[in-house]
């Protein structure tokens, strides 16, 4: 499953899905999720202190999101570690681990658009009590960007011509060419790593590091234990310099069966369920006191396309690609139509989603067959195969 949206022009999104989250006795919002009442009167706003036990089908193989793959462990690793930004709850980007986001109005970016200036905010700390500083954000610059360490991804980070950190909280990168979501890209999928805990693995051995398996973030929870194929504990950070976090500890047990995960839910032993299958969804909504939350997620299933592979270099066999896949229907027999029909990067949510690419890339053979004849892919025989 990609864990990020495919960027314009090089990848076929087909269809967005549709998170689970199903929490028991305590109140939730965002995501497609279950939530069984307690039976106690609700009070209005978020309410701190307790407990939340969530099954999950997927474990993490690595909590380190410069070097994972998996969902699992972006889910983890976003509650551990920080970021640059993060999303509001109207898909608008907005400061975590800065002070603001850099601007051309506020100095923060260059008139040329290739210098940004960063701010961290200097009451960030790692969960060992060591301050977060401009040192480590240069490091893991430099972790991205080593020829050995087998990072998720370097886009982005390869237009960075060079970092300068002028002080403990200020951050300079200069960038060799425009890139226009340098800010969306550059630390929003990526956390900063401390450099004082991870300096001595970068290389060849990174990937070994102990740490990736008992991670010291800066975000809202630390922490606690890994306990191989049973599940990860994570304690509230008392020294956040965001708000919250509400929970005392969040319990996530691994549980790959999704009709043992069903069962845990009925009786008790887990109070939700995240990603919940789709073919299980039903049954959910028939378990008392469980209501069924559908939104889209913040991921797809896509095709990424290389560019650089000489057939694909043409951008007629591209949307020939693009028009020739029926997302509809891999919603409807796939996914029974919880996933939605993807059209393009955006979340339907968010203030930049268009329906251009909808309009232009709905499922149409014959276009697409037109479009690999012009691009000199004929069907010589007529067996439908050029």
């Amino acid at each position: 499953m990609g864990r990020t949206i495919g960027t314009a022009g090089r990848s076929a999104a087909a269809v967005l899905a549709a998170a689970v989250i199903c929490c028991c006795g305590c109140g939730g919002n965002g995501g497609e999720g279950a939530r069984r009442a307690d039976g106690g009167r609700e009070e209005s706003g978020p309410r701190r202190g307790g407990r939340l036990v969530i099954g999950m089908q997927q474990e993490p193989e690595i909590l380190n999101e410069a070097v994972n793959t998996m969902v699992a462990g972006v889910y983890v690793c976003n509650l551990v570690f920080s970021k640059f930004v993060k999303h509001d709850d109207r898909m608008e980007l907005v400061p975590d681990l800065i002070a603001e986001i850099p601007t051309v109005e506020n100095g923060g970016i260059s008139g040329d658009h290739l210098t940004y200036t960063y701010h961290l905010r200097p009451d960030a700390l790692w969960h060992d009590g060591r301050p977060v500083t401009s040192a480590d954000v240069e490091f893991t610059y430099r972790v991205m960007m080593h020829p050995d360490i087998n990072v998720e991804t370097r886009q982005g980070w390869d237009v960075i011509d060079r970092v300068e950190t002028p002080d403990p909280h200020t951050v300079v990168f200069h960038l060799s060419e425009v890139y226009a979501n340098f800010v969306g890209d550059c630390f929003y999928d990526e956390s900063v790593l401390p450099e004082h805990l991870l300096g001595e693995f970068i290389g060849p051995g990174f990937q070994g590091a102990r740490f990736h398996r008992e991670p010291v973030g800066s975000g809202p929870f630390v922490f606690r234990e890994w306990s191989a194929g049973s599940h990860i504990t994570l304690a509230a950070n008392r020294d956040y310099y965001g708000e919250g976090p509400y929970l005392d500890e969040i319990v996530i047990v691994f549980v790959p069966d999704g009709n043992a995960l069903l069962v845990r839910l009925e009786t008790g032993e887990i109070m939700g369920i995240d990603n919940a299958p789709n073919m299980l969804l039903g049954v959910m909504e028939s378990i008392p006191d469980v209501t069924v939350h559908r939104n889209p997620a913040l991921f797809n299933e896509h095709i990424d396309l290389n560019c650089e592979n000489e057939t694909l270099s043409d951008a007629r066999v591209r949307r020939a690609i693009a028009k020739a896949i029926d997302r509809e229907e891999l919603s409807e027999k796939i996914y029974d139509g919880v996933w939605l029909p993807a059209y393009g990067d955006e979340h339907p949510k968010s203030p930049y989603y268009s329906e251009y690419p909808r309009e232009h890339l709905a499922h149409d053979p014959v276009g697409a067959a037109e479009l690999l004849s012009k691009a000199g892919w004929i069907d010589r025989d007529g067996d439908g195969v050029r």
